[in-house]
């Protein structure tokens, strides 16, 4: 039962640092939120920072698991743009429902594990795996003669990740007019690039 009770704390804590903001959510709203006793809660995290450090952890082995299993390498990375195009639609739906918060929070995940250098390999890893699996659908696309043989899949898999990830920035940052229509001219640009 402690790991059921540890996992619904950090559970907890990351939906209401997801509609609320880390900075804003005190350690008392996630005891009172979970519906365990305070002495329960302590038991497993001493301090907010403990309990944020769990929740990084958590936030981005989630988001590797969900990488490591969706099936990207097997398909044409042409319906992979279009899967981001769609994911990107969805994660703007969901902050302007959240008022913006789970952009906070994904931001405040990226920048929370600069302050803790041993936690630097968990982002690591998720970025790392999104860029194998772009990299192996590049190299079977190429396989298939729909991509150039000789354009570099790494590089490729880098300036696609790199265009996603600052596209979100500019999102984010509410400098763009129209951000879907933008990130798809974008990705077309890329893939056009480099088809055959």
């Amino acid at each position: 039962m402690e790991k059921d009770s540890k996992g619904q704390i950090v559970e907890v804590a990351l939906q209401l640092f997801g509609d609320h903001g880390m900075k804003d959510v005190s350690f008392n709203q996630v005891i009172k939120a979970s519906g365990l006793s305070k002495g329960a809660v302590y038991h497993h995290f001493a301090s907010k920072q403990e309990l944020i450090k769990a929740c990084v952890i958590a936030f981005w082995e989630k988001m590797t698991i969900e990488v490591i299993n969706a099936p990207i390498e097997e398909m044409p990375l042409k319906d992979v743009l279009s899967f981001l195009q769609l994911k990107s639609s969805e994660i703007i739906q969901e902050g302007e429902q959240k008022n913006d918060s789970i952009f906070e929070l994904y931001i405040s995940m990226l920048f929370y594990v600069r302050k803790e250098p041993e936690l630097i390999p968990i982002p690591k890893k998720y970025f790392g795996a999104f860029k194998d699996k772009l990299i192996n659908c590049i190299k079977n696309d190429q396989k298939r003669g729909t991509i150039k043989k000789d354009i570099s899949a790494e590089t490729t898999a880098l300036l696609i990740l790199s265009a996603a990830e600052g596209h979100g920035l500019y999102t984010i940052s509410c400098v763009l007019d129209d951000p879907q229509e933008e990130l798809k001219n974008l990705l077309n640009q890329i893939y056009n690039s480099i088809t055959i």
